[in-house]
């Protein structure tokens, strides 16, 4: 029964409600684990153990427990075990250093290393880590082709990855221009989110007007403000607030999005009382985005080819495109500050996907307006590889 017990993941939501810990935030605990897998030597990508593990929304941190366990009595030395994390995607690992590509562009993951003699065990910790599928991939060193005699015991290692969330699920909405009290202590950081909408050109978060327990006429009330979450290719924005007020800015934040705000104080024993708003601009707003409910769905597949294209330059209206049998084709909808392309999206199979601007491959750019081409991923396509195909003619 211990056995197909556990074939099953483990997933245990501890709803401990902590309102007094933060004063401000709930939180409640999740604890995730994954049976422990034989480890293989490296000798390419499917060698490699690879585990799945969902972050919530407002996680406040992440404590992954990496255990690494023989599973023999015999000598075997000491090997270390190679553990790579990654957010969004399984990680592009390279243990025989081979050489990518010159069009390739990748991240590499995060890597740990774990010295293993007889059961052995490391940990890593995340604070505020982005939101989705975070993936942990594990293998021993590169196989070095030696021919083990079927029969005689051989060395093995089991992996399992095991994963404890803390999330906020009260956490206060800051409302656009809206200004809230909050309060911070050193060990209780006041937490907030507040959504980007789409098309969003800029957006700011200010604090001000500070105060202390204490007098503080004349002193500063030193806070560290953030902005986001944190991948592991992206961290978040900080700023120091050391002055009566400060703020953090971003030229182009991420749209339709919940965005984390988190501040933070560093005077021993006090807490610190202030103000907080945000704003944001949305000036690249399309008037229209898409396609006309008339649209022929055979010229939208390529029944007609774009032969000539001009473009109005600098004036308001939208550029014009010609067909080879001088029928007007489908038109980018403009807006203040963006061109806004259709995209024919198609499933060539299960695993294969392929975008086309729906009006033809020619598209017009202007030294005036971008130009804004969307490729949305559904959430299952979380690994492979994105071929992008431009080709510039002036």
């Amino acid at each position: 029964m211990d056995v197909c017990f556990l074939r099953w993941l483990l997933f245990v939501a501890l709803t401990t409600w902590t309102l007094g810990d933060d004063g401000q935030v709930t939180f409640v605990s999740e604890l995730s684990s994954r049976p422990a897998q034989k480890l293989s030597k490296y000798g390419w990508y499917a060698s490699v153990r690879l585990q799945r593990f969902h972050i919530p929304e407002e996680t406040a941190i992440a404590y992954w427990l990496f255990s690494v366990k023989k599973g023999h009595s015999f000598n075997c030395g000491q090997h270390n075990v190679s553990i790579h994390i990654r957010w969004g995607a399984p990680p592009v690992i390279n243990p025989t250093e081979t050489v990518f590509p010159n069009s390739t562009l990748w991240h590499p993951s995060l890597s740990l290393t774990l010295p293993v003699t007889s059961q052995s065990s490391t940990t890593f910790n995340l604070s505020d880590p982005a939101p989705g599928d975070w993936f942990v991939a594990a293998h021993l060193p590169e196989d070095d082709g030696r021919i083990e005699q079927k029969g005689f015991p051989s060395c093995s290692y089991y992996f399992q990855p095991q994963l404890s969330v803390r999330r906020a699920v009260d956490t206060p909405v800051l409302q656009q221009g809206t200004f809230l009290t909050q309060t911070a202590a050193p060990d209780r950081p006041a937490r907030l989110k507040l959504f980007v909408p789409e098309f969003a050109s800029s957006l700011s978060v200010s604090v001000a007007e500070r105060s202390s327990g204490e007098a503080a006429e004349g002193r500063n009330c030193s806070l560290l403000l953030r902005l986001g979450s944190a991948s592991l290719q992206h961290s978040q924005a900080t700023v120091n607030c050391s002055g009566s007020s400060c703020s953090a800015s971003f030229s182009n934040p991420p749209w339709d999005t919940w965005l984390r705000v988190v501040v933070e104080t560093s005077q021993v024993n006090q807490t610190v009382t202030f103000r907080i708003v945000s704003n944001y601009t949305v000036a690249c707003k399309p008037k229209s985005v898409g396609l006309n409910a008339d649209d022929d769905i055979t010229r939208l597949l390529g029944k007609s080819s774009v032969s000539n294209t001009t473009s109005t330059g600098n004036s308001s209206g939208a550029p014009a495109s010609v067909t080879s049998n001088g029928s007007e084709a489908l038109i980018p909808q403009v807006s203040a500050c963006v061109w806004s392309i259709p995209m024919l999206y198609e499933e060539l199979d299960v695993l294969s996907l392929r975008f086309t601007p729906a009006n033809g491959s020619n598209i017009n750019i202007t030294d005036t307006q971008p130009t804004l081409l969307t490729f949305p991923l559904p959430t299952q396509a979380t690994g492979g590889t994105l071929n992008l195909q431009l080709t510039l003619n002036s």
